[in-house]
C-alpha cells in the first residue's frame, strides 16, 4: 500500500474530481463542505480531518477503503458504474438497490 502524504491526499482528490469532471465547486456541493473549506485545503496544502475526509468520501460515492486503496480497474469500473446508476430514475434506483439488497442478503 502506498504511503499516503498531504500531497498524494490532495492529488488523490485531485484525481477523483477528473474522472468525474468535477470542480472544486461541485465537490463542495456533493459532498456539503463549504467551498472556502476546499478551497483553502488546496491553496494551503493541508491534509483534510478524518471528518472531511469522509464528508468528500461521501460525496464523491466512494469508501474511505476506496479512497486509499487505488486499483486503475476498480475506479474505472465503479466510476462507470456511478454514472449509470446517477442518470437512472428513481424508481429504478429502488429497483436496484432491492436487487443489490437480496444479492447481499443471498450471500449470508
Amino acid at each position: 500500500m502506498e504511503d499516503f502524504t498531504t500531497n498524494n491526499v490532495l492529488s488523490r482528490i485531485e484525481e477523483l474530481l477528473k474522472t468525474r469532471h468535477w470542480t472544486h465547486y461541485r465537490l463542495s456541493k456533493e459532498s456539503g463542505i463549504p467551498y472556502s473549506s476546499i478551497s483553502n485545503m488546496f491553496k494551503r496544502n493541508t491534509v483534510p480531518s478524518i471528518p472531511t475526509l469522509m464528508k468528500i468520501c461521501d460525496g464523491l460515492k466512494i469508501s474511505m477503503s476506496d479512497f486509499f486503496r487505488y486499483e486503475e480497474k476498480t475506479f474505472s469500473e465503479t466510476i462507470t458504474l456511478a454514472k449509470n446508476i446517477e442518470e437512472l430514475d428513481e424508481y429504478k434506483k429502488n429497483l436496484l438497490m432491492t436487487y443489490i439488497n437480496c444479492l447481499k442478503q443471498s450471500d449470508k
